[in-house]
């Protein structure tokens, strides 16, 4: 199976190649913002322990600072800005935006789809 998928892994190196490039050379530009931002992700999709991490952040970092989590809010069936209440529904809000708010009730969480607006 190792065989037959090798080709993809070369196709999907030259692209995260290229992508890091173009960062390098100002063609994609990163983004900064007033407030500080820590961003937890990859480029994989699901299950790399992302929603795990940010949840383990929450509870180290000090209650002396106003902690808010964003998220794409993947799964979810709405769009646009969206702040996650304790008792919202997973199909409105996204599965891993909910554990989030849950786990950690007095921290901010909302989902938009575009992170940087979220922001």
């Amino acid at each position: 199976m190792k065989f037959l998928l090798f080709p993809f892994a070369l196709i999907y190196g030259a692209v995260i190649r290229l992508r890091n490039l173009m960062f390098d050379l100002g063609v994609f530009r990163g983004r900064s913002f007033d407030a500080p931002v820590i961003a937890i992700g990859n480029l994989r999709v699901g299950g790399t322990g992302k929603t795990p991490a940010i949840i383990a952040l929450l509870e180290m970092l000090p209650s002396k600072y106003h902690l808010a989590a964003l998220s794409r809010g993947y799964g979810r069936t709405t769009n646009g800005w969206q702040e996650v209440a304790t008792d919202s529904e997973a199909d409105q809000t996204g599965d891993e935006a909910l554990l989030i708010k849950q786990a950690h009730p007095e921290s901010d969480v909302a989902v938009m789809e575009d992170r940087v607006k979220g922001i």
